[in-house]
């Protein structure tokens, strides 16, 4: 009888070890740079958008530059008004928080109301075709982001498979013991 609470104990002990069971509320953020804004989303894995959740914008340093909220949709966007990294942190409360941050190399400060000129240089070409790159391939890195993070059957199938084969070896260890003890 004590062995077989032994080995209840522990298995519920490796249930609650087990960290997929903790990625159903996992908070993430997901954010690009199109020129001087800076848009993107707040959202759980494996589950919905993180409406209305507080969003900070630091410098790497840790100075506050603003604060904001996401939409109903868990989206924000804003425009960056200081040059450097932008530090994105995410609450949503009840310990959900999230951190992205945003290269300042893939910020274009001034360049989001670039008109085509009539015969426009080099530089200004470059700036527009990775502007309209960017507007496009956003939404596709957003997508591949979000389902890099969905928790699927074999990710629950395989949290199954070591608690299963743990608790064959806590079986084991415990015939073990009772073979020695003798009948």
């Amino acid at each position: 009888m004590a062995s077989r609470l032994w080995t209840v104990a522990l298995a519920v002990l490796l249930l609650a070890l087990i960290p997929e069971s903790a990625l159903a509320h996992k908070l993430k953020i997901f954010a690009i740079a199109n020129g001087d804004r800076i848009e993107g989303s707040v959202y759980f894995v494996g589950g919905g958008p993180a409406a209305d959740a507080a969003l900070r914008v630091e410098s790497t340093d840790g100075t506050r530059l603003m604060s904001l909220n996401t939409d109903a949709d868990g989206r924000f966007a804003y425009t960056v008004s200081s040059p450097g990294d932008q530090v994105l942190v995410a609450d949503a409360g009840e310990g959900h928080r999230a951190r992205f941050v945003v290269p300042a190399s893939q910020i274009a400060l001034g360049v989001t109301d670039v008109a085509p000129e009539p015969a426009p240089s080099h530089d200004a070409l470059r700036s527009l075709v990775e502007e309209a790159v960017a507007r496009q391939v956003g939404p596709l890195r957003e997508q591949l982001n979000a389902y890099q993070d969905q928790i699927r059957l074999r990710d629950v199938l395989g949290g199954l498979g070591y608690i299963l084969g743990l608790a064959g070896v806590a079986a084991w260890f415990a015939a073990v013991r009772r073979q020695r003890r003798g009948p």
